[in-house]
């Protein structure tokens, strides 16, 4: 077995030593889906030793050959990953360099490490590895080639991410700097991620796969957690709510981990929640703790010109703040050497170049340095430094943080940088139109969406009019699924100019799959509404009846699609449905229809029986078309909305429908 060299950025590897079950990939497409994923690489680990090769050895005494078995990828499901991802990637080069080479050489070990602790990849199968083969550190990432007329398309397309990706062909006009172009998302693990924080990633995304259609600059996206700052509340709903109040202004990084589950702290857990789901839609990405760089000293150059431009700084933030605060404001909040807490006291810079302030703690001078952790910035200021020592070149943010991305750009100047390019997107609201926080909990999580729905009806969702507000509640997963289906069904038959404004092509980063969904989410909800059972096998025999083409083992997602209509109509509509009983005029209507389906053939379309439908709305005496359907949702189904009737009636079929209007005749 020999180990293949080029194919993947090698970084400072280690052995690692794990006592692994042999991996068990089962057979069937649908199952293989349903335990890895899309877009992913799944890889268990045989055997790790040291590399004797001629290749590696000797020089690269640090590295190491894993022998494994790699698990298929979903080359044929509609897997996300923008920018190809971390895993889409490497199943490009196994299909480049033979795909039943069987030897892989793993990522850097932090990053390994890093994944194998998030709680997903560590409860249940532990045999497994996700082993994501990104490029490591912080080389940036060159785009795939571009077909000449999407290129075009590209230069004048009117859709958001390619209007913001010109941004940055102003911004360096003569090409891009020495090391590509970089973005940017920032996230606080003050809370469990939600839906909030990960639409920054996915958009910001976009926004870079624009820019490599419009031209070949590297580039690389920065997800950076701001774990250093201090714990000003407990979040509701976290257990162990005692012990989290005892650690109140530690560093998020330094509280304890109120889960359980194996994490250093309190960050480390969410931290790795947020990397799990980035990681499960492929998302190219090089995550960023605030401890890290601050601990690592790779934040104290510019921690040093913070000190060095301290009253300019000053001079930006006080005309901000209330009479009260400006007394004890400052940008720089120290950590206390007794309490290990982040102090908000007035400072004073005793030496800029080294590092060293002086502040008061309860009533003693202390003079420490605020290098390598010793301080962290207030969040305004903070983010600016950031900018300036990572070099963010584009970087979005919500409508409420307008002020401070003005105030950020102010500093960012002052420090000797040009702030990012960038756009303020709408707030995310939930149902009762309050902004989604965090810390309050509300709204929808990643996981809550991704267990009624797949992942690209969420990344569907994300992408579309980030300038508008828009609910963020469990209502609205049916409605993005069937629309993110006909986006799907559309986009093979358009231009591309059509394809570039279509959201699907910025879901799949080009990489758009067929359309092979033959009945709607809404559909099948209704399907389990009227067939009262959780039984697939029952349900699969209506879905043949109206798709005979399909099965569980050609179509695994619909099969997986119908899990998630039993789980969503069991959660939020089984006991909301309410069949009223029909007036004497609806129910003349219904008597026609009956007779209408008894003279068709069993086996009549939809459009046949819709053409029926239409017919007896419009041979009695409702306002609208839309009262007459409105009555057949409500009487048959019991409920206000529904789907086509026609589609509804050829799946459940005609002498099932017919007994649904005996039954409701019989409610008179």
């Amino acid at each position: 077995m020999a180990a293949r060299r080029g194919d993947v950025h090698v970084d400072a590897l280690v052995a690692v030593h794990l006592d692994l079950a042999p991996f068990d990939r089962p057979a069937d497409p649908a199952r293989r889906r349903e335990e890895f994923g899309r877009g992913e690489i799944v890889a268990a680990v045989r055997r790790v030793d040291e590399v004797q090769d001629d290749g590696l050895a000797g020089a690269q005494p640090d590295r190491a050959r894993v022998e494994i078995e790699i698990g298929e990828r979903d080359l044929d499901g509609p897997g996300l990953g923008l920018n190809r991802g971390r895993g889409g990637e490497q199943g490009e080069r196994k299909q480049q360099t033979g795909a039943h080479d069987d030897l892989l050489i793993l990522p850097p070990a932090p990053r390994l490490i890093e994944q194998m602790r998030a709680c997903a990849y560590s409860q249940g199968r532990a045999q497994t590895v996700l082993a994501s083969l990104g490029r490591s550190g912080e080389e940036a990432s060159m785009p795939a080639a571009i077909p000449p007329a999407l290129r075009e398309a590209a230069k004048v397309s009117k859709a958001w991410p390619y209007e913001e990706a010109r941004k940055l062909l102003k911004r360096y006009p003569d090409g891009p700097p020495a090391g590509g172009i970089v973005f940017e998302t920032g996230y606080g693990p003050s809370g469990l991620p939600h839906l909030g924080t990960f639409q920054e990633v996915a958009r910001t995304l976009m926004v870079r796969h624009a820019l490599a259609e419009l031209v070949d600059w590297p580039s690389r996206l920065i997800a950076f957690s701001d774990d250093m700052d201090g714990m000003r509340k407990v979040p509701p709903g976290v257990p162990h709510q005692d012990m989290m109040h005892a650690h109140l202004d530690q560093p998020l990084s330094k509280v304890p981990d109120p889960f359980g589950c194996g994490h250093d702290s309190y960050a480390d857990h969410n931290n790795g929640i947020l990397r799990q789901f980035l990681d499960r839609f492929g998302f190219d990405y090089e995550f960023l703790a605030s401890s890290d760089c601050y601990a690592s000293g790779r934040f104290d150059a510019a921690l040093k010109s913070v000190l060095r431009h301290y009253e300019a700084i000053m001079e930006v933030m006080l005309p901000t703040l209330g009479e009260e605060r400006r007394k004890t404001y400052s940008p720089v909040l120290p950590i206390s050497p007794r309490s290990g807490k982040v102090l908000q006291v007035p400072i004073e810079v005793v030496d800029a170049e080294s590092g060293l302030v002086a502040f008061e703690e309860e009533g003693e001078r202390i003079e420490q340095s605020i290098l390598s952790g010793g301080a962290k910035l207030q969040w305004k200021v903070d983010w600016a430094m950031r900018w300036v020592a990572l070099g963010v070149d584009y970087e979005m943010s919500g409508k409420d943080l307008i002020d401070s991305v003005t105030q950020s750009s102010k500093i960012a100047r002052i420090l000797g940088a040009r702030p990012p390019e960038g756009f303020n997107y709408e707030m995310f609201l939930d149902e009762n139109g309050e902004k989604i926080s965090k810390t309050k909990g509300n709204g929808v999580t990643i996981d809550e969406w991704l267990a009624y729905a797949p992942e690209e009806s969420l990344a569907f969702y994300i992408y579309r009019d980030p300038r508008k507000a828009k609910q963020l509640s469990f209502s609205i997963i049916p409605k993005a699924v069937d629309e993110y289906a006909q986006f799907l069904a559309a986009y093979p038959d358009q231009e591309w100019h059509k394809r570039l404004g279509n959201p699907v092509h910025h879901v799949h980063a080009g990489a758009v799959p067929p359309a092979r969904m033959p009945i709607s989410f809404a559909l099948l909800l209704n399907l389990v509404a009227v067939a009262s059972t959780d039984d697939k096998k029952l349900l699969w025999g209506f879905v043949r009846r109206y798709a005979p083409e399909a099965s569980p083992e050609t179509h695994p997602e619909l099969d997986r699609l119908i899990d998630f209509a039993l789980a969503y109509f069991r959660d939020f509509i089984a006991d909301s449905l309410r069949h009223r009983p029909a007036s004497a005029m609806e129910a003349a209507a219904l008597r026609d229809l009956d007779a209408r389906l008894a003279l068709l053939p069993g086996d009549a379309d939809a459009e046949t029986i819709q053409t029926e439908v239409y017919e007896v709305g419009k041979a009695h005496p409702f306002e609208s078309l839309r009262d007459w359907f409105r009555a057949l949702y409500e009487i048959l189904l019991g409920t206000d909305q529904g789907p086509r009737m026609g589609s509804f009636i050829a799946l459940y079929g005609i002498a099932n429908s017919r007994k649904l209007i005996a039954e409701a005749l019989a409610r008179e």
